[in-house]
């Protein structure tokens, strides 16, 4: 069984459109990983900064009970 010029047409068409959703696809995945890491990147350097200010503040209550 062979496709007329048609149906080859048609599975080119099909081909192309498919190529260009998957390429949308990708850059929109690529789109959202990056804005991802760059929530992480921020989430993560709030809490370093929490945790870095929570030490200090303990540490100073630590020299404030010795100190005594």
């Amino acid at each position: 069984m062979t496709l007329d010029e048609s149906q080859v047409a048609e599975t080119e068409e099909m081909k192309k459109k498919l190529q260009q959703e998957t390429e949308q696809l990708m850059a929109y995945q690529s789109k959202i990983r990056m804005q991802t890491d760059g929530l992480h990147s921020r989430e993560k350097k709030e809490l370093q900064d929490r945790v870095s200010l929570r030490k200090a503040q303990l540490e100073q209550k630590v020299c404030l009970c010795t100190c005594d």
